[in-house]
């Protein structure tokens, strides 16, 4: 018997039919809508909330599902992946836009900004003798 995945079977145990919903590119209801809120808290869309998964939904799920590493298919949201996104969106740090040009080029500048290995040394911790300090000083004069 092959594996269950329950990204895509949701909650089996509540019985409902609305726990089974899968909702797949071009999916209407009131269950997209609630995805497309819970993306949009999550920093993951920031297109129209209506009841529609048209291409930006589906493009901003593809990005939140790989993010938080979440099974199924890409394109595809069922009860577990929207309850692990509105879970992520309600954490503070889950209104962090993981594509914000700001936040990347920080990540991306600080990898190559601070060396520790580099000969420069602040003056408030450097325990070096001051005969140094003077002979540096002096070549720079």
């Amino acid at each position: 018997m092959p594996a269950l995945n329950p990204a895509t079977l949701g909650n089996l145990g509540t019985g409902s039919q609305r726990a089974l919903e899968v909702l797949r590119p071009g999916s209407k209801g009131p269950q997209v809508e609630r995805l497309k809120k819970a993306l949009a808290a999550g920093g993951f869309y920031r297109g129209p909330i209506n009841d529609t998964l048209g291409p930006q939904g589906v493009e901003a799920l593809v990005r939140a599902k790989t993010a938080l590493k979440l099974g199924g298919a890409p394109d595809e949201a069922g009860e577990f992946t929207i309850k692990h996104l509105e879970a992520f969106a309600a954490r503070p740090s889950g209104s962090v836009d993981p594509n914000d040009p700001t936040l990347r080029k920080l990540a991306t500048s600080a990898s190559g900004a601070f060396n520790p290995t580099s000969s420069t040394v602040c003056p408030a911790t450097d325990t070096r003798p001051a005969s140094i300090h003077s002979r540096a000083w002096r070549r720079l004069q």
